[in-house]
């Protein structure tokens, strides 16, 4: 607690005090009285609330908003959906929120309930930009993003390029970043989505100029990524979404050959 004799409430009211002595003294009532010889009265419960406020108030607002940014952060993690699957999406195109809902539909399809929640769920982590509409703040941000996924994310085990794109992603890689699993385009490392995949995800829109097709780019493909030999590969859990990636994209090519 504050020292008491520099107490600001208690020095306002020594100073009316004060002046209440000088006017009687100046009209002959009663002499002066002293500061120091006027007694102090006991602080009441809002005089000692108002003073700690005074001291205090700034280290208390500090923890209200740590309060606050806590209770925001831990509201994220719990409402965040935990994904079966995280497919990494990388290719020079940009795509609508509808489009993205549309390939989480249509993806849910092939995919298991690896964790067991009662839901199929998949997570598209949008990396992608557009090379015909010039931005290099977007550019810069997606690109490390994908590096980020590359070297620490375990469970982003799929990812989903075009022809450019995948060339990106490659070269850190002397023999690729896609593992050969035997799948029907690229060496066994690709596989090109079908006309399935493109008829669920393009979409259409009623314009005044008329109808307008968004398409996607020609050649889209999905991988799963390798994890021999790399920092990912270390990591806890990662044999086992390898494994999972793996089952889904076997469905998902049985599927497109039917």
């Amino acid at each position: 607690m504050a020292d008491r004799k520099n107490d600001p409430v208690r020095l306002a009211q020594q100073r009316q005090r004060e002046l209440i002595a000088l006017k009687k003294a100046q009209q002959g009532v009663e002499p002066l009285e002293t500061a120091e010889a006027t007694p102090e009265a006991p602080m009441t419960s809002a005089q000692k609330a108002q003073n700690f406020w005074f001291y205090y108030r700034f280290h208390l607002l500090a923890l209200a908003l740590a309060a606050v940014v806590l209770a925001v952060c831990i509201t994220q993690c719990v409402r965040r959906p935990k994904y079966d699957y995280e497919i990494v999406l990388f290719t020079y195109s940009a795509y609508l929120d509808n489009q993205l809902d549309a390939m989480r539909d249509y993806f849910a399809q092939y995919g298991e309930d690896c964790n067991q929640d009662g839901v199929v769920q998949i997570g598209i982590i949008d990396c992608s930009y557009s090379r015909n509409v010039p931005n290099s703040q977007l550019e810069n941000a997606n690109l490390t993003k994908v590096q980020t996924l590359l070297a620490n994310e375990a469970k982003a085990m799929l990812y989903i390029t075009d022809p450019e794109s995948i060339e990106y992603l490659n070269k850190p890689f002397e023999n690729g970043m896609m593992a050969d699993l035997g799948l029907p385009d690229g060496d066994g490392k690709t596989y090109r989505l079908p006309a399935s995949f493109y008829e669920a995800v393009e979409q259409t829109y009623d314009l005044p100029e008329g109808e307008i097709e968004l398409k996607l780019p020609e050649g889209m493909q999905i991988s799963r990524r390798v994890i021999s030999g790399t920092m990912v590969g270390s990591a806890a859990g990662a044999d086992v979404y390898a494994a999972q990636a793996d089952a889904f994209l076997k469905r998902l090519v049985a599927a497109g050959s039917n």
